[in-house]
């Protein structure tokens, strides 16, 4: 029996792979809507957010459209998860590796002051890192789910 044969499983998988969507479509957005000058940087709007201003100023323009793309393919995945297409393994990974290496990406720019924050967070509570690892953890076992239904065949 495969493990995405359970629907509970399955719809579980197609919710987080919804949410990792969600969020990267949220993020290109954002920053989409900043670089291309629909949000003024002092106009007061629910999309202002003054602290991320000098960090949207130096993103490049690649890095919005890429999560945008990344969020479009998740959202594909979705459907593709809950028709049990063998494709939704591709549909999956692909973008997750695109998404980690955005977020490398602007880790390691100095400006975004991003590893500074977490030292301090992580001081405050060693719990704090849970989340972020977790997300990970569970998006990876989507994968590997997705990866031992490919490999066993389908009765017959």
């Amino acid at each position: 029996m495969k493990l995405t044969d359970l629907w509970p499983v399955r719809w579980g998988m197609a919710l987080w792979v919804a949410l990792v969507a969600t969020d990267a479509l949220g993020y290109a957005g954002l920053t989409l809507t900043y670089k291309l000058g629909f949000s003024p940087e002092h106009a007061p709007s629910p999309w202002n957010f003054p602290w991320n201003v000098p960090l949207l100023g130096v993103t490049p323009l690649w890095d919005p459209i890429l999560s945008l793309l990344a969020g479009v393919v998740l959202l594909l995945a979705v459907v593709l998860i809950l028709r049990r297409k063998r494709v939704a393994l591709e549909a999956v990974v692909a973008p997750f590796v695109v998404l980690l290496f955005l977020l490398v990406v602007r880790v390691s720019r100095p400006e975004s002051g991003w590893l500074h924050a977490v030292s301090i967070a992580y001081q405050q509570s060693h719990y704090f890192l849970i989340w972020p690892i977790l997300g990970l953890a569970i998006t990876i076992l989507v994968c590997l789910a997705l990866l031992q239904d490919r490999r066993i065949p389908a009765p017959r």
